[in-house]
C-alpha cells in the first residue's frame, strides 16, 4: 500500500496530466487513496474529485466523518486542495459550501467563526488560502470558482507538490486535523447554523428544498396541455445548470410500465455458458448509485408519468419522497436488491442499509393534463412534487409560420393567410368559452409545440402539417367531446361535414370550421389581414 506522501504526490501529477475525466474515478491514484482511507480512517468516508464532464478548476480528495457530513456539500470535513496551477496542495478543514445558500455574508463570518471557536484559538494554522497563483492565466470562471473553496476554508497548511514534506510529518498534519473534527458534534454544527441562518428553520416542512443550484426542485412535474414544450423545459433546465449527459437519467412512462422496469429486477442471465440469475437494475437504482457518488445534481427524468400507474411504478421508493431540510429522505426503505446492487462507494454513503434519497438526486417528471384520466395520480402521490403549470402562450417568431384559412365552398372559396399564433389563439379561445365556443375543460386546449414545423416559408407544407397533425386531434379529442361534456349548440367543425374522413377530404377544397368559430369578427380581421399581405 502506497504512503500518503506518495498518493498525494501521484494524485497531483495525475491532475496536472489530466485532459478528460473519463474513467478516472477507477484510476490506480483513486484507488490508492481510497485503500489508504479505510486501512487508516475506519468509519470514515472518503471522495476524490476531478470535475463532472470538464476537468475542475480545483481538484479534490476528501475525509468526511459521517456524524457530521455526508458528502462535499454540507457539515464540516477535511480534504486536500489542489491550486489551480497544480503548484501547491492545502490541507484543510472546511465548511460544505452549499450550506451558505441565501445566507447573508454576515451570516457566513458569524458560522466560520463559531466554528472556530470549537476547534480551539491555538491551533497554529493559518485560515487564508489562497488556490490561484497566477491571476492573468485564470478566467473569471476560474476565479470564482477558486474563491468559493477559498470561502469556507477554517484552516489550511500549504505544500509544494514538487518538495513535499515526509509522509512522517504528513501523517501527523493529517491526524491533527482529523482529531479537531472530534470537537465538533452534529448538535452544535446545527445549533450554530440555526442561530446564523436566515433560511434554515426547524419548523420548515417543505418537500421542495432548492439545494445545490437554486434552479432546481427536489421532485417536480412540468404539467400542461399537449404541445406546451414541458420537455423543452427540462432540456433548458440540463442546459442552464450545466448538467452533463453522464448526470441524466431519463425514461418514458407507458401502461405497461413496472416498478420492475423502474427499480429492477433479476433476470435469467449466462456466466462462462452456465444459466444464472443477474440483478439487472432499473433507471431509479441507475439514477440512484450515480447521485450517492458525486456531488453533482443527478436528474431522475420521467416523461408522461399520467400515462402509467404511477403509485405501483414507484412502490417503496414512494416513502424516500418525503425529504428533509438538506434535501434527504425523510424515511429510509429497506430493500436488499437495490442495495447489493450498488458497489462499495455508494454503500458507504448510505451509511447504513438504509436506501434513501440523497440530497443531490432530483426527480423531475412531465404530465399531459389531456392524459390525466389514464391514470390518475392520488393527492399523497402529488403533494410531494412541486407542480409546475406550463402555459400555452402563443410563440412570436420561433415555430410560428404562415398557414392558410379556407372561408366558403364550391366556386366561392377565399383563402386567407393567418400565422400559426393566430390560429391557436383562435382555438384554445374557442375551445373553453363557454357562451360563444365548445365550453371545454382546459386540457382540451393546445400548446405551440403541438406541431413542430419545420424551417421552411413554404405555405403547402405548411397546410399539410396542419391536415396531418392538427385535424385528428381538433376531430376525436375536441369535437367529440361536445356530446358528454361541451355546448350541444355549438361546433367546431361546419356542420355538413359527418366524419373524420369527410373533413380530412375537404380540407384542401373548402372552409371546414363552422361559422361559430370563425365569427363576423374573425372574419373581418382575416380580411384586414390580406389586404395588409397583399399591400
Amino acid at each position: 500500500m502506497e504512503d500518503l506522501r506518495t498518493i498525494i504526490r501521484n494524485l497531483g501529477k495525475r491532475f496536472r496530466e489530466l485532459k478528460t475525466v473519463k474513467g478516472f474515478t477507477q484510476s490506480n491514484e483513486v484507488k490508492q487513496f481510497n485503500e489508504f482511507v479505510k486501512s487508516n480512517f475506519k468509519g470514515f468516508n472518503y471522495k476524490v474529485s476531478a470535475g463532472q464532464g470538464r476537468f475542475a478548476t480545483i481538484p479534490w480528495i476528501a475525509i468526511f466523518d459521517p456524524k457530521l457530513s455526508k458528502g462535499a456539500q454540507e457539515g464540516v470535513y477535511v480534504d486536500y486542495l489542489y491550486s489551480f496551477e497544480r503548484k501547491y496542495v492545502f490541507l484543510c478543514i472546511q465548511l460544505g459550501a452549499a450550506q451558505f445558500k441565501s445566507i447573508s455574508e454576515d451570516n457566513i463570518n458569524k458560522i466560520k467563526k463559531n466554528v472556530v471557536s470549537i476547534l480551539g484559538k491555538n491551533v497554529p494554522f493559518n485560515n487564508e488560502i489562497k488556490l490561484v497563483e497566477e491571476k492573468g492565466k485564470a478566467t473569471n470562471s476560474n476565479l470564482e470558482a477558486a474563491k468559493k473553496y477559498e470561502d469556507v476554508v477554517l484552516y489550511s497548511i500549504k505544500y509544494d507538490l514538487d518538495d513535499l514534506p515526509s509522509n512522517k510529518e504528513m501523517m501527523d498534519d493529517l491526524s491533527y486535523f482529523v482529531s479537531l473534527l472530534e470537537k465538533i458534534t452534529k448538535e452544535k454544527l446545527d445549533e450554530i447554523f440555526r442561530n446564523n441562518s436566515n433560511i434554515i428553520s426547524e419548523e420548515d416542512e417543505s418537500y421542495n428544498v432548492e439545494i445545490t443550484n437554486p434552479q432546481i426542485d427536489l421532485n417536480t412535474i412540468y404539467y400542461g396541455v399537449p404541445g406546451t414544450g414541458k420537455s423543452y423545459q427540462v432540456k433548458q433546465l440540463i442546459k442552464t445548470n450545466n448538467i452533463s449527459d453522464e448526470d441524466v437519467f431519463r425514461s418514458t412512462l407507458h401502461p405497461e410500465y413496472s416498478y420492475s422496469d423502474f427499480v429492477g429486477q433479476v433476470l435469467p442471465d449466462a456466466i462462462d455458458n452456465k444459466p444464472t440469475y443477474k440483478y439487472q437494475p432499473g433507471i431509479f437504482t441507475k439514477a440512484l448509485e450515480r447521485a450517492l457518488k458525486v456531488d453533482e445534481p443527478v436528474l431522475l427524468i420521467l416523461e408522461e408519468m399520467s400515462r402509467a400507474n404511477v403509485a405501483a411504478v414507484f412502490g417503496d421508493i414512494f416513502q424516500l419522497l418525503d425529504r428533509d431540510q438538506a434535501g434527504k429522505s425523510d424515511y429510509g426503505i429497506d430493500n436488499d436488491l437495490i442495495y447489493n446492487h450498488l458497489d462499495e462507494e455508494a454503500q458507504n454513503a448510505l451509511k447504513g442499509k438504509k436506501i434513501i434519497l440523497p440530497e443531490n438526486l432530483y426527480i423531475i417528471g412531465t404530465v399531459n393534463t389531456s392524459d390525466q384520466n389514464v391514470f390518475p395520480m392520488d393527492n399523497a402521490f402529488k403533494r410531494r412534487f412541486s407542480w409546475k403549470y406550463v402555459s400555452i402562450e402563443t410563440p412570436d417568431d420561433e415555430n410560428n409560420p404562415e398557414l392558410t384559412i379556407k372561408v366558403g365552398k364550391v366556386n366561392q372559396v377565399t383563402e386567407y393567410p393567418v400565422k400559426w399564433s393566430e390560429l391557436l389563439f383562435k382555438l384554445n379561445e374557442f375551445i373553453v368559452n363557454r357562451d360563444k365556443g365548445l365550453g371545454l375543460t382546459e386540457d382540451k386546449q393546445l400548446g405551440p409545440y403541438f406541431i413542430k414545423f419545420n424551417d421552411t416559408n413554404d405555405v403547402k407544407t405548411n397546410d399539410e402539417l396542419i391536415k396531418n397533425k392538427l385535424l385528428q386531434y381538433l376531430w376525436d379529442d375536441v369535437q367529440n367531446s361536445m356530446a358528454a361534456f361541451g355546448n350541444a349548440n355549438i361546433t367546431l367543425f361546419d356542420k355538413s361535414i359527418h366524419s373524420f374522413s369527410e373533413l380530412y377530404e375537404c380540407y384542401d377544397k373548402q372552409q371546414i370550421f363552422s361559422n361559430e368559430f370563425l365569427g363576423k369578427d374573425y372574419l373581418d380581421l382575416l380580411n384586414q389581414e390580406a389586404d395588409n399581405h397583399e399591400e
